[in-house]
């Protein structure tokens, strides 16, 4: 999975097209996790898009990318000091061929503050992984365009 945020960026930088519009309208974030372990189920980089206001939200990571090839959709609690967010990589397998159900991911970004966590769940599993670190506008937001038609 080294090459899983490449591979994410290059994706999200050719697939999408740039306009100031989507500035405006929508964030991007790309979030930076200091404490994560290889091997693991959180991603040292998410790349992370809403809408004030929006129930949902467009999440990518280098987990995403290897079993989806794409973005995936997050639900979004955007509450008072915070902006919580929840979504499911669906039929996974672990280091050991394993297969999950799924990975109940859950992620809050701190308003006002670039402070980010981030934990995963196996569905099933007791075991939760989790990270921290900090989010910072995504310089090159213009390639999203196509994801964020649907916010």
């Amino acid at each position: 999975m080294k090459t899983g945020f490449l591979t994410t960026a290059l994706f999200l930088v050719a697939t999408l097209s740039g306009a100031a519009t989507a500035q405006a309208e929508h964030t991007i974030l790309q979030c930076k996790v200091q404490n994560t372990e290889l091997g693991r189920w959180i991603s040292p980089e998410v790349v992370i898009a809403y809408s004030p206001g929006s129930k949902k939200a467009i999440v990518s990571d280098p987990i995403i990318m290897h079993f989806y090839k794409r973005p995936l959709e997050a639900k979004v609690k955007d509450r008072k000091s915070k902006i919580s967010l929840y979504w499911r990589v669906k039929n996974v397998s672990d280091s050991a061929a394993q297969a999950l159900p799924s990975m109940e991911y859950s992620a809050t970004i701190f308003k006002g503050s670039p402070k980010f966590t981030i934990s995963a769940r196996p569905q099933g599993r007791p075991q939760t992984f989790s990270g921290r670190g900090t989010c910072s506008p995504l310089k090159n937001v213009g390639k999203w365009k196509k994801y964020l038609k649907n916010l």
